[in-house]
This record gives structure tokens, C-alpha cells and sequence, in this order.
């Protein structure tokens, strides 16, 4: 390679040295040829950029060819084939991620009880049966569809008495009206119930609600009405265990547990009269089926609850109000455990009962 005058500046593909038979030699400008040439041992020899093969892989390289593997960078300029295996590795963790979090979500899903797209937070929605409302108590729907606004009248006022007196109530009308309503299921549905908040339409400032719960599983539904018993405070499983009330609870098995761990008593002790009058220590005891776990929706407003748990104990013996209820609100959401409330009541018959429909909740 020459030039027509020596370059006022060393081209980049001429290089100081270069190798010839596995020794370095010297690239120097020789003024006789009007090029560059190689001092070998007195022979001068012209220096071809493309026969020294580390200055023609520079040359191709900066024209975009390589010879052999191809560099990632060179001089500044990334390669085409270094980007695309840079989006394949990060497509790669991206799915990897993708995976990882699909597969806690399941896990997530099995270990609080839920399944399925429609019970994650705001798309639950729990309401009574859909087609048209029955008018046949004995219906297997028609309790189910009791609505907020309904009138609920009692026919034998005898059990209703002892409890609104246990109650404390400073009446005992016969005609009460639906104020709420809490609509639950099962998570894979082979039960429905209902919890109405209910006053006496002369009750007077002060009286409590009573609850109402409606029971349905394998076709058969029951009743049941309940007050909240005065001097029991709970709160959440963890603010009772602050307070070192744990006569709720089963002793935790094992030192790595949280408040939401630990397993209802299967029996309860609690201060009751029973028929004659007399005051004597109820022994509740859990009912035979576990505690229910389900999913709830709170009228009015169509709020949802989202998670719930209830837990029913009964006394064997002859008292007023020998049924037990437990209902924890929120029971998955937090490992505190949810807000707990405490019930006692009797089971009622349809056929003490007449329901005016006045309300629809299902529009609320």
C-alpha cells in the first residue's frame, strides 16, 4: 500500500509493530517506497494492512464484517446480534417472573381458602338466589330472599320474650323490620346463610338489634334468632390475646404461630337461666359440622366483606338461649385475624314467622 505523500498522521490499520514468523517487528514509513514496510533483519519488506490478519479483522470490524465469533461492542458501535441475545435473556426472566408470580398466586389462593377470579377484592358479590321471590315459607329460596325493608311479624311470641328479655329490651312488640343484611356462601358453595339485623318496630333509643340467621346446606334450611350478650368484649383474635383473653382459643401447637392460627374451643362455658328461672354455667359445645368459612356481601350498599367465618356451639340442655354464634369478619385478610362477635340465641320455627316484602335489597 503507498501514498502519494507520507500520511501526516499514522492511519489507525497501521500498526507500530506487527508479528512475522512468531517475532515482533517494527512498522516504519520508508520514503524510497511511499508506504510503510517491515525492518527484518536488513530486508525491508512493504507492510499490507490485509495481510496482517489482527489489522484486517479491525478494518472489517469497522465496516461492520467480523471473521469467526462475533464481538458484542467494537469502538463504541454495539452489534445487532449482541442486542437481540439481550432481548431473548430478558423475554427469558420475564416469563420466568411471570411464572414465579402466577404460581404464588395460586399458592396464595389455596392456603386463604379462595378459588377463582371472582373472589378477588371488590368483584365479590354475594345476594340471595336470583328468579323471582317466593311466596311459599316452606320454599327452600324463600328465607334466602328476605330483603332489607322487609317486615318480619312472630306468631308465638314465648322464646322471643326470654330472649328480648335476656336482651334487655324495654319492649316486646311482634313486628320487626329488616335493617341489614349479610348474605354469605361457601367458597365452593354447598351452603348459604343470612344474617339480618333486626329491630322491633317500638323498640326504644337504646335497645340493641337482634340477629336473625338463615342456614341453608343440603336442602334444608334453618332459623335462628340471637342478641348480643352484654359485658363481652372481643374485638380481634389479637386484641383479645392482648388482653390475655384466650378462653376462645385452643392452645396453639408449636412457637411459630400467628393469632390467625389458632383453632376455636370446641366448648364454651358461659352464665345462662335455664327454663325454671334459674341462673346456672351453660356448657356450649361446638356444633358437629367445623367452622363454616365462606364469603359475604353486606347490605345495604352492596359492600363487600369479602371473607367470613362462623362458628356455631350449642347447649344440650333445656336453657332460654342454648345456641351459640361466632361470626369473624374479615377472617383471611390479616394474619391478626379478623373482628370477632359473639351471639346467643334459640332456633325458631317458619311457621312462627310471617315476612311482609317491602324492601329490595338487591337494588341497594
Amino acid at each position: 500500500m503507498t501514498f502519494a505523500n507520507k500520511p501526516s498522521k499514522r492511519p489507525y490499520y497501521i500498526p507500530k509493530t506487527t508479528s512475522l514468523d512468531g517475532r515482533q517487528y517494527p512498522v516504519v514509513w520508508s520514503p524510497k517506497t511511499g508506504g510503510y514496510v517491515i525492518e527484518k533483519d536488513g530486508q525491508v519488506i512493504a507492510y499490507g494492512p490485509m495481510k496482517d490478519f489482527a489489522t484486517q479483522r479491525l478494518m472489517m470490524s469497522r465496516s461492520g464484517y467480523f471473521w469467526g465469533a462475533v464481538p458484542s461492542q467494537s469502538h463504541g458501535r454495539r452489534s445487532s446480534s449482541g442486542w437481540l441475545s439481550k432481548l431473548i435473556t430478558l423475554a427469558v426472566l420475564i416469563i420466568m417472573i411471570a411464572s414465579m408470580v402466577v404460581v404464588f398466586t395460586r399458592l396464595k389462593r389455596k392456603f386463604s381458602g379462595q378459588s377463582g377470579s371472582r373472589h378477588r377484592r371488590g368483584r365479590v358479590a354475594v345476594g340471595p338466589p336470583s328468579g323471582p321471590r317466593q311466596h311459599e315459607p316452606d320454599h327452600p329460596h324463600f328465607w334466602l330472599q328476605v330483603e332489607v325493608g322487609d317486615m318480619i311479624s312472630v306468631n308465638d311470641m314465648q322464646s322471643w320474650t326470654d330472649m328480648l328479655k335476656a336482651a334487655n329490651a324495654s319492649t316486646f312488640g311482634q313486628d320487626f323490620v329488616v335493617r341489614s343484611a349479610l348474605r354469605m356462601r361457601a367458597i365452593d358453595d354447598h351452603w348459604q346463610s343470612a344474617l339480618f339485623g333486626i329491630d322491633q318496630l317500638s323498640a326504644m333509643p337504646g335497645d340493641q338489634s337482634l340477629w336473625m340467621l338463615v342456614w341453608r346446606q343440603a336442602g334444608q334450611v334453618e332459623l335462628s334468632v340471637y342478641y348480643t350478650p352484654k359485658g363481652i368484649q372481643l374485638g380481634t383474635r389479637a386484641d383479645m390475646l392482648d388482653r390475655g383473653d384466650n378462653w376462645l382459643f385452643e392452645p396453639p401447637s408449636g412457637d411459630d404461630w400467628m393469632p390467625n392460627d389458632l383453632q376455636f374451643v370446641h366448648q364454651v362455658t358461659h352464665s345462662g337461666t335455664n327454663e325454671s328461672g334459674t341462673e346456672v354455667e351453660q356448657v356450649f359445645k361446638q356444633s358437629a359440622a367445623p367452622a363454616a368459612f365462606g364469603l359475604a356481601t353486606a347490605y345495604p350498599g352492596n359492600r363487600s366483606v369479602r371473607s367470613l367465618r362462623l362458628v356455631r356451639w350449642r347447649c344440650p340442655e333445656a336453657m332460654h338461649n342454648p345456641l351459640m354464634l361466632l361470626v369473624e369478619f374479615g377472617a383471611m385478610e390479616r394474619m391478626e385475624g379478623g373482628h370477632l362477635q359473639l351471639l346467643l340465641g334459640t332456633s325458631v320455627r317458619p311457621d312462627e314467622l310471617d315476612v311482609t316484602p317491602l324492601g329490595a335489597d338487591r337494588a341497594a
